[in-house]
């Protein structure tokens, strides 16, 4: 089986990709209730997690990589983590859930990339799992991302990564070289991930049919989303005294 987000990407994650998650942190935790459930779809090394608990709320997490659960579990001691995909893990009665980062485009589960159902299932199920005024959040890299091939380079003081990206009919590859830092010695590490990509009206579409109201998002805060992605919050609507949402 395909290990992603080994223990050397999970570092370099860590170290040098973690704003995105601070910065949704920052900008979800207004919007939650005191002691709130919160569920994190790709919780990845749990720098939101971490955020969250600390606040006082109670974190669910799951992540395919167990490299960067482990890196979470020692982050975030308090919230429960587990390896699994975020496609058919169970959900529990929460009144959030997050995916920060990109995670619903990850086609790691191969469902991701032939099931055209998967997202709409996903957000239905959300539906049932969220209390009522529960909310939604989370980011998608959409159709058009990368117009052409690029090449990135990114290093911290004991690290570097290089990413080579390309776009073709829907799915996004990205081929990631690091090289980590060990004493003396430096070790490379290679991984190719494959993103399936959404567009806004297949995103919007999918989560009013699942009874969301939906605005979309360029910036958690004060944190610009990257070019070619979207952020989406998507809330229930509040109970009425005396009836069920919806009513009347």
């Amino acid at each position: 089986m395909t290990t992603y987000y080994n223990e050397d990407l999970a570092h370099v994650h860590d170290a040098g990709y973690g704003d995105l998650a601070r910065a949704a942190a920052t900008a979800l935790l207004p919007l939650l209730p005191s002691n709130a459930v919160v569920m994190d779809l790709g919780c990845g090394t749990g720098i939101l997690a971490q955020r969250l608990s600390e606040a006082g709320h109670r974190v669910h997490g799951v992540d395919i990589s167990p490299a960067a659960i482990a890196l979470a579990r020692s982050r975030a001691p308090r919230a429960v983590l587990q390896v699994a995909s975020f496609a058919d893990v169970p959900l529990p009665e929460c009144d959030a859930v997050v995916s920060i980062g990109e995670c619903l485009n990850y086609a790691f589960d191969p469902r991701v990339g032939t099931d055209s159902t998967l997202l709409p299932d996903l957000f239905a199920r959300v539906r049932r799992a969220l209390r009522p005024g529960g909310l939604l959040l989370f980011d998608v890299c959409l159709v058009g991302t990368e117009p052409r091939p690029r090449v990135a380079c990114t290093e911290g003081d004991d690290w570097m990564a290089v990413v080579h990206a390309a776009e073709s009919s829907g799915t996004l590859t990205r081929r990631i070289t690091t090289f980590r830092r060990l004493g003396e010695l430096w070790r490379r590490s290679d991984e190719t991930h494959l993103q399936r990509l959404y567009t806004r009206d297949e995103i919007t579409d999918a989560l009013r049919r699942a009874g969301f109201t939906v605005r979309e998002l360029a910036s958690y805060g004060d944190h610009d989303l990257a070019p070619g992605r979207a952020g989406f919050l998507a809330t229930l609507p509040e109970p009425r005294p005396g009836g069920q949402p919806g009513d009347g």
